[in-house]
């Protein structure tokens, strides 16, 4: 690794995808989706999304996703594989599953960089955080002097975006837990590494459970108001039934007739039976929503028609 003063090709990097952990997303629990492969607008997921924002500020080498299991690997393969195969991204992700449990994100990144074996600098994000607007400001940062920059909102809240330099990752142990806001950070400061933070978003948005999943559905969409005269993008829709507000439908999802669909997600395979309503909520892979059903601020997510909603506000 270069010695930190040494100047590091500017907005040349690597980028580390966090999209594992000990305690996965309530939402995701839900689903039995990673939050990466979930859809946040027609044809774009939030993977997607992150490569696309990634690409777009500086030189990316190349991409890594870490996650905790096979399944969750294999997941997010498929959808990446997808994205490559529609031409979404130049840099295809590397997914894998973290070479060492209980090591926390900053020890994940370290064993990750180890890998890798590039003097290039790091950007490390949160997965399930929607990429910020402004995120190469912590790219800008440590290609101009920094050992290290935090992205933030404009209320000081962490955003879930981090850039280092590769001598930085010499602070962490190469065994046990380590995480980046709790100690990698202060312990930069007592190494006398500057570290600086940098305003990347306004707000943060989370996707960790249905309502941030559906506050980042609706900075990423349209409001749809589609009526007995415009079927739209909806082949498979009544012509009686009412999309209204930030939805998300996915192309396979059958829609009876007289249905109302408001601000909700309705994922892959899904059929919505005559009368049904469905209004800020998240609808999972597979499911049948029965006739006449009401199903209001839920989540439904099991394979099968159940009586009620998962409760996950």
């Amino acid at each position: 690794m270069k010695p930190e003063g040494t100047q590091i090709m500017s907005n040349s990097f690597i980028a580390i995808i966090l999209a594992g952990g000990i305690r996965p997303a309530p939402l995701s629990n839900a689903l039995g989706t990673p939050v990466l492969c979930l859809p946040v607008a027609h044809e774009t997921t939030l993977l997607s999304a992150w490569l696309h924002r990634l690409t777009n500020i500086g030189s990316c080498r190349s991409v890594y996703v870490v996650v905790s299991s096979e399944t969750d690997a294999d997941a997010i393969r498929a959808v990446a594989q997808g994205i490559v195969d529609d031409g979404q991204t130049s840099c295809a992700p590397q997914v894998m599953v973290e070479p060492h449990r209980w090591r926390g994100t900053a020890g994940a990144v370290r064993d990750v960089a180890a890998t890798v074996l590039s003097d290039d600098a790091l950007v490390v994000v949160e997965a399930a955080v929607v990429p910020p607007s402004r995120a190469g400001r912590v790219l800008d940062t440590v290609s101009a002097s920094a050992g290290a920059a935090i992205g933030i909102d404009t209320d000081s809240s962490p955003a879930g975006v981090y850039a280092f330099r590769p001598a930085v990752l010499e602070a962490i142990p190469s065994i046990g837990f380590y995480d980046i806001k709790e100690q990698l950070v202060p312990s930069l400061h007592v190494l006398g590494s500057a570290a600086r933070v940098v305003t990347v978003t306004d707000r943060v948005v989370r996707i960790r459970d249905r309502t941030g999943y559906l506050a980042a559905v609706a900075d990423f969409t349209e409001i749809t108001h589609m009526s007995t005269t415009d079927a739209g993008s909806y082949p498979r829709v009544d012509p009686s039934a009412s999309v209204v507000g930030h939805c998300i439908i996915d192309p396979s999802v059958v829609v009876e007739r007289d249905v109302l669909v408001d601000s909700s997600v309705v994922l892959d395979d899904v059929v919505v039976r005559a009368g049904a309503t469905i209004s800020r909520s998240v609808i999972g892979s597979g499911v049948e929503i029965e006739p006449g059903a009401l199903i209001v601020d839920g989540v439904k997510g099991t394979q099968l028609a159940a009586a009620s909603p998962v409760a996950v506000p």
